[in-house]
């Protein structure tokens, strides 16, 4: 019932660039008016670009879902781009400090809200990483009385 495609231009120079699609319908989802299946839309193109160490990635994903058998739909779309350096130690990626940028809009446009963030991550083993992260809001539709949200995370990951 799904169908999805993905082409992607490589120049194996350090630059790629993408387009991607996908249809399908959704399971039954319930709604205060009842359950209500979905067709799904989305279509999208992504980007990485590699030069001297720096690598700077993105994507764009614009979506609509339709309530199945009308004509109501939804239009919402999202994105990011992030730049992240890798600072090698003995050879190995070690110290990897990443800036991104974030935007979404859902409700078929009506409220949208921006993040930038900042991290600094440290593999104090190849299969241990740290990081230690700030996020703010750079912007949002509706405006609240609460203003804008900001977050510090800090995090430990273990491979096995």
């Amino acid at each position: 019932k799904d169908a999805n495609v993905r082409l992607a231009f490589d120049t194996m120079k350090g630059v790629m660039i993408g387009a991607f699609a996908s249809k399908g319908t959704t399971g039954i989802v319930k709604r205060a008016a009842g359950p209500v299946r979905y067709d799904q839309s989305r279509l999208g193109v992504d980007l990485l670009v590699e030069a001297m160490g720096l690598n700077v990635r993105g994507a764009g994903v614009y979506f609509y879902d339709k309530a199945h058998g009308s004509n109501s739909r939804v239009n919402n779309r999202g994105g990011y781009i992030e730049a992240f350096y890798p600072i090698k130690i003995e050879g190995k990626p070690t110290i990897i400090p990443t800036v991104r940028q974030d935007y979404i809009a859902t409700n078929d446009g009506h409220n949208h809200s921006a993040y930038v963030t900042a991290q600094l991550a440290a593999y104090l083993k190849p299969n241990i990483k740290s990081l230690i992260e700030y996020s703010g809001q750079t912007s949002k539709w509706p405006k609240t009385a609460t203003g804008k949200d900001h977050r510090w995370g800090v995090q430990f990951e273990l491979g096995f």
